[in-house]
């Protein structure tokens, strides 16, 4: 992917997206400046730098209302997610419908258990135009071993607490 350039998005379209955040004066931030900043706002913990370091190693996807990102069991996790904007709801087929037994929003990591080897249990699907940071599972799992700061942060956000551990 060409720096400055999104899968499908221009840069009128990527300055509704970060309109609010702001950049150095006189400085031409490229689309994937401007997401490394999205990023951050998004979970404060990740630093730009690590912000940049996740954006090196994935790639940036527009997608369209209705874009099934996750598929449920008994499905084994292939990539990992970061959403960066739009809307999401998590569901689950019973007796041939979907239920939407959730809702997830910016700044979520879909399918980060999968490094652990954990199948989805539900499926994810987007209710509006979307736009997420995608890896291949064998990218993040380097880019985990990579940065150990930045592996803790993604995992302490993705997994669920320890039984008794839960914060408050």
């Amino acid at each position: 992917m060409d720096a400055g350039r999104v899968d499908g998005i221009g840069g009128a379209e990527c300055e509704k997206i970060v309109s609010p955040l702001k950049y150095t004066a006189g400085a031409s931030p490229t689309m994937n400046d401007q997401y490394a900043a999205l990023i951050t706002e998004l979970d404060p913990r990740i630093s730009l730098d690590e912000a940049q370091e996740l954006i090196a190693s994935g790639q940036i996807k527009e997608q369209v209302q209705g874009t099934v990102m996750s598929q449920g069991a008994p499905a084994s996790a292939d990539s990992v997610l970061f959403l960066l904007t739009g809307k999401f709801e998590v569901f689950v087929t019973l007796e041939g419908k979907d239920v939407v037994v959730g809702k997830l929003n910016p700044g979520n990591f879909l399918g980060a258990e999968a490094v652990l080897g954990r199948p989805r249990n539900a499926s994810v699907r987007t209710s509006g135009p979307s736009v997420v940071l995608e890896w291949s599972l064998l990218a993040f799992r380097n880019l985990l071993r990579h940065s150990p700061s930045l592996s803790e942060k993604i995992l302490e956000q993705s997994l669920p607490p320890a039984v008794g551990g839960a914060k408050t």
